[in-house]
């Protein structure tokens, strides 16, 4: 119900704590992090916005935003090639990787 999987505020702390995007960065650090390496949401899910661009349903399209790109581009809801144009989602690109989940 809220713009962001933390809720509605996008000032600097707390872009930088949930984030991994171009803004929550310092310049030499710039580029994609470990994994965990913010603050999990509400239900326990990490790196919901930024790091890579994620592919989603069944390749079918690549959705949230990078490192590279501002935290309002890292919504879940952006589409690269709709929302970002200069991604083309057809080709292989060092901005888009994927979420693997482990199901014990």
């Amino acid at each position: 119900t809220t713009a962001w999987s933390w809720g509605d505020t996008v000032d600097g702390p707390t872009v930088a704590t949930h984030a991994a995007t171009y803004d929550s960065q310092s310049a030499p650090n710039r580029g994609p992090e470990v994994v965990a390496s913010h603050q999990a949401n509400a239900f326990g899910l990490f790196d919901m916005h930024g790091n890579v661009w994620e592919w989603s349903g069944a390749g079918t399209h690549v959705m949230g935003g990078s490192w590279h790109d501002s935290v309002q581009q890292a919504r879940t809801q952006n589409v690269a090639g709709v929302d970002n144009p200069e991604l083309d989602v057809s080709t292989s690109h060092a901005l888009i990787g994927c979420r693997l989940v482990l199901i014990p």
